[in-house]
C-alpha cells in the first residue's frame, strides 16, 4: 500500500500515490518534510521507526488498529503490509470483535 511502486524503499513519489489514495493533496513542502524526517532511505524497519516515533504518547490503540483495519476489505482480520517486497499479514481482528 505505501511502496507503491514495489522497490522496497518509500519515496516522495511513493507518499503522493498513497496519500491521493486516500483522499489527501499534500504540497510538495508537506511531502519533503516527510521525507526529511528519515535520516536516511525509508525502507520497512526505518517506516516502523519513524510510524513508532509519530504514535508514542499520541494516539490510544483502538485509533491505530481501526487505522490498519481501513486496509482490511474482506473483514478477514488481516491486512497486508509490504516487507522487503514481500506482502506480510498484519493482525486487524480486534477491530472486528474477534
Amino acid at each position: 500500500m505505501i511502496d507503491q511502486n514495489r522497490d522496497g524503499f518509500v519515496d516522495k513519489d511513493d507518499l503522493i500515490e498513497m496519500m491521493t489514495s486516500l483522499g489527501k493533496n499534500p504540497t510538495d513542502e508537506q511531502l519533503d518534510a516527510m521525507v526529511q524526517e528519515a535520516p536516511g532511505p525509508i525502507n520497512f524497519t526505518m517506516f516502523l521507526t519513524l510510524f513508532g516515533d509519530k504514535l508514542s504518547g499520541t494516539d490510544p490503540e483502538d485509533v491505530i488498529v481501526n487505522a490498519f483495519a481501513c486496509f482490511d476489505d474482506k473483514h478477514t482480520g488481516f491486512s497486508a503490509v509490504l516487507v522487503r517486497g514481500r506482502w506480510s499479514p498484519v493482525h486487524t481482528a480486534r477491530v472486528h470483535g474477534s
